[in-house]
């Protein structure tokens, strides 16, 4: 429940944001170096977000 903690948790670890994306049906589309983009499914098409 830490994300929805006020104020937000500093501590949590990249890693559990990702895995909290992709249960939800997000694609992780890795870019160059350390760029990650989320795609999120919307009905029949997708929206991306970094």
């Amino acid at each position: 429940m830490a994300i929805f903690a006020d104020p937000v948790n500093g501590n949590m670890e990249w890693r559990e944001i990702e895995s909290l994306l992709v249960a939800i049906g997000c694609r992780v589309l890795e870019g160059s170096g350390s760029t990650v983009t989320f795609e999120v499914p919307f009905g029949n098409r997708c929206e991306e977000f970094c």
